[in-house]
This record gives structure tokens, C-alpha cells and sequence, in this order.
């Protein structure tokens, strides 16, 4: 999660990206003002934003604003395996 200390919708996302967390998938929280460096790394130009990244810091998914607790299991999921054919938010609907 990138996130700023005075964006009011951070702190509701805190939670839901935390609770991605397992021993195989990391979840964090880095706030601008911490750490403005990786911020710039992936060209952050809004917060909340949330980035499913594998661990060689390829972005496979991100997300702007709210997200539902739902897409970013799923997108988690497809992250992890590829063979999924997971789809997410409104491309469910097309």
C-alpha cells in the first residue's frame, strides 16, 4: 500500500492489505513521507494506491483508491498463479 499520512482513504485500506499477508506474500504499508524514495521508484502519483508486485518488483496489478478486500485477494491469487485467468473489478462485466 502507498499511502501518505494526510490521505483520509489510506487508513481504510491499511487493514484490508494487511490482511493479504501470509509467509509467501508480503504486505506493507509505505507511507510517502517515510519513504518518498520507492514512491518515485514506481511512479506513485496518487495514494491509496496498491501494487501486487512479485519479488522481483514486477507490478503485475495496481490499484487507485479503494479497492474491495475481494479484487485484491484475486488479484494476490493470479499473481501467484498465472494459470488462474482470474478477472477483477469491472472486467468481470465485459
Amino acid at each position: 500500500l502507498f499511502s501518505s499520512t494526510s490521505c483520509d482513504g489510506c487508513a481504510a485500506m491499511h487493514d484490508k492489505v494487511l490482511a493479504v499477508a501470509t509467509p509467501e506474500v508480503v504486505a506493507v504499508d509505505v507511507s510517502f513521507q517515510a519513504d518518498r524514495a520507492i514512491h518515485d521508484r514506481y511512479e506513485i502519483s496518487g495514494v491509496p494506491m496498491v501494487l501486487i508486485a512479485d519479488g522481483e518488483g514486477v507490478v503485475h496489478r495496481a490499484f487507485l483508491g479503494a479497492v474491495s478486500a475481494t479484487d485484491l485477494w484475486a488479484a494476490v491469487a493470479a499473481a501467484r498463479d498465472p494459470s488462474l485467468n482470474i478477472t477483477h473489478g469491472l472486467d468481470a462485466l465485459t
